[in-house]
This record gives C-alpha cells, sequence and structure tokens, in this order.
C-alpha cells in the first residue's frame, strides 16, 4: 500500500492524537442528529441499512452512527492502530444487532466485496 502523507501523520503521531469526551453521552447525540439533519439525512432512516464510512479514526464519532443500528457498518482507515481502536470503541460501546466490518486500506483502494 503506498503510504499518503496523512496516513504517515497519524501513524507518526498515533490514536490518541485525536480524542473526545463524552461529558453528556445524550448531548452529543443530539449534536450529531442535527449535523445529519443539516446535511439532509434523517437519522432514523440509517436504522436497517448497510452505512460505508470512510476516515472514521478512532471511532468517537463513528459511535452516534453505530447507535441508529445499521443492519451493516463498514468502516474504512488508511491508520491500522486507528482503526482497531475504532473497532475497539464500537466492541465496547456500539450497538449489539450491528454487523460491523474494519478494512485497513486507502479509501481510494477500497473494494467492495
Amino acid at each position: 500500500m503506498e503510504r499518503q502523507p496523512y496516513v504517515t501523520f497519524y501513524e507518526e503521531h498515533g490514536v490518541n492524537l485525536v480524542s473526545r469526551e463524552y461529558q453528556d453521552l445524550s448531548r452529543f447525540f443530539e449534536a450529531r442528529t442535527y449535523l445529519f439533519l443539516s446535511l439532509g439525512v434523517v437519522p432514523s432512516l440509517l436504522q436497517g441499512k448497510e452505512i460505508l464510512e470512510f476516515g472514521p479514526g478512532a471511532g468517537h464519532n463513528s459511535v452516534f452512527t453505530d447507535s441508529l443500528n445499521p443492519a451493516r457498518y463498514v468502516l474504512v482507515d488508511g491508520g491500522g492502530e486507528i482503526l482497531q481502536a475504532c473497532s475497539d470503541r464500537l466492541t465496547s460501546s456500539g450497538g449489539t444487532n450491528v454487523k460491523r466490518e474494519f478494512n485497513h486500506c486507502l479509501f481510494d483502494q477500497y473494494q467492495t466485496g
């Protein structure tokens, strides 16, 4: 895999480069709901759907998307350590009915299977 500067940067600085503390998870989810709505995406319509996310990082924001109970949630990131942190986060705090797939590759090299 050809290394891209942004991937190298994250690998050099580690998974803790970006973090988010959830002081109040309901306020965080409310803010994410407003973001989705402002983008024209009604969060409740994602239940049971397939979602593909590129660059989830350590999964801080992915917790919200995971909570919407998609049938399948595919996460693609070029940083292996960061993707593992995302997997750990969603496994420990995500929904129980979500089929998750974590793919370590650059977004332009991702192939559906």
